[in-house]
């Protein structure tokens, strides 16, 4: 940061101080800065307050295709929480990433990774998973 940005950021107050008013403890005192707090904080609540309705124009505009049969795979889910059947949570068998070859070829596996990297390839779509 330069010397001027420094400046123009913290807006110092200059004083001259003789020896005098060192001697006799007759110094300036400092200003509050709560006025620049007040603004600092009122303008804070104003981005926060156009986000809000940013996020709720986008929610407005957003319309559900309902021929579409994936819908409900994507979009805000709620969070997990362990509250589905534990019978069926521990009987699921999960598949290492690194094990899928030829010989897994048309079975249905169940993997747990997250999107490393996603591409598009013309009607195709590529996911990298890490674990």
């Amino acid at each position: 940061m330069t010397t001027a940005d420094y400046m123009k950021a913290e807006e110092p107050k200059w004083h001259v101080f003789t020896d005098e008013e060192i001697a006799l403890g007759d110094l300036p005192t400092e200003e509050k800065k709560e006025e620049k707090k007040d603004t600092r904080e009122a303008k804070k609540a104003e981005r926060l307050a156009a986000r809000q309705q940013k996020v709720a124009k986008t929610e407005e505009e957003v319309k559900i295709d309902p021929n579409d049969v994936s819908a409900a795979l994507f979009g805000e889910r709620e969070i997990n929480r362990s509250q589905g059947d534990p019978e069926l949570r521990f009987t699921k068998k999960f598949t290492d990433v690194g094990t899928l070859d030829e010989s897994k070829k048309g079975e249905e596996v169940v993997v747990r990774g997250r999107i490393h990297n996603v591409r598009g390839k013309g009607g195709l779509a590529f996911f990298v998973l890490r674990e």
